[in-house]
């Protein structure tokens, strides 16, 4: 069973105060509460502050921050965590206590990763952020999944190879503007080929790998993490050793870093003798297309894994 801290202590006394407007951090963390139409906090407006504690790391293997503040009136609050490789987390709420529980999660599909360094801050509404703490997460969340390619070494997937050299770039260890997941990530670049949407494909290479798994097509679930251009679709194929395939195409609709999971038996047949079946799934591949081939497309993918159960939470 993980060990508890109790962090009622953790965001008093604290380790560094700097208060500042969160508007300063807006472009991080959106629209703040100053911004949300809700009343301002009362003139006679306290809160507890709990005396620090030592710990200036935490392992999330066996750790979680689970800790509430005192309030003297009901007010809307937020708690967040700001991670050094982009990761952030946020909690809102409304009440006279502000309770948190953190378990290393997400809120922007980034993970927190070991010896990431994290500012921790709360507010109240109309009130000035309140930098509470600096921390170290000394090993971040463990993820239950099978790692088809993390493009950090991680993962049975050595390679990935330009399906008929047809995509304008294939480069597996781009990392100029910031992973989701460790330091490495997947780059497709495609060009108008005249085929329609059609802008090239990337194939996990080997082509064939064993991934041991062993649920059913109802309860497996392909995840990655996905930021691209407008109008890219991405189109996921599955290959099986029997020689059957299928396909899901997914609209990037969103802008920055987002997971991406979908079921198996989602997943379109293109040739299929007898469904979809988990246990002789040999080969990921990831074709790129475009809503308007002619301007071309980039997409950046990351963190590829097969989850038994439930898609991967962040």
């Amino acid at each position: 069973m993980k060990q508890v801290l109790n962090y009622t202590a953790f965001l008093s006394m604290m380790i560094a105060i700097v208060a500042c407007k969160h508007d300063n951090i807006e472009n991080l963390l959106g629209p703040d509460l100053n911004k949300s139409g809700l009343l301002c906090v009362p003139d006679d407006f306290t809160y507890s502050e709990p005396a620090i504690i030592n710990d200036s790391s935490i392992n999330f293997l066996i750790a979680k921050v689970d800790y509430s503040v005192e309030l003297n009136h009901e007010v809307t609050w937020e708690f967040g965590v700001i991670g050094s490789g982009g990761s952030q987390y946020r909690k809102t709420g409304f009440g006279n206590v502000m309770s948190i529980f953190w378990e290393g999660n997400t809120s922007n599909a980034i993970p927190f990763e070991n010896d990431d360094t994290v500012n921790i801050y709360y507010l109240f509404n109309c009130m000035d952020t309140i930098w509470a703490s600096q921390l170290t997460v000394e090993n971040g969340r463990n993820y239950d999944a099978v790692v088809v390619d993390d493009f950090d070494l991680g993962g049975p997937v050595s390679s990935w190879a330009n399906a008929n050299g047809q995509l304008a770039e294939l480069n597996i260890s781009a990392s100029d503007s910031g992973a989701a997941q460790g330091n490495n990530y997947l780059r497709l670049i495609g060009e108008d080929l005249g085929l329609g949407s059609y802008l090239g494909q990337a194939m996990a290479s080997p082509t064939v790998i064993d991934f041991g798994l062993t649920t059913t097509a109802e309860a497996l679930y392909l995840n990655s993490i996905v930021r691209a251009t407008p109008n890219t679709v991405l189109e996921y194929r599955i290959y099986e050793n029997d020689g059957d395939w299928f396909s899901y195409e997914k609209t990037v609709d969103w802008s920055g870093w987002q997971t991406v999971s979908i079921r198996y038996d989602e997943f379109s047949p293109k040739v299929s003798s007898d469904g979809p079946e988990p246990n002789e799934i040999k080969q990921v591949r990831i074709t790129l297309r475009s809503l308007d081939p002619e301007k071309g497309n980039v997409a950046n993918i990351d963190f590829i894994t097969f989850s038994q159960g439930s898609p991967l939470e962040l």
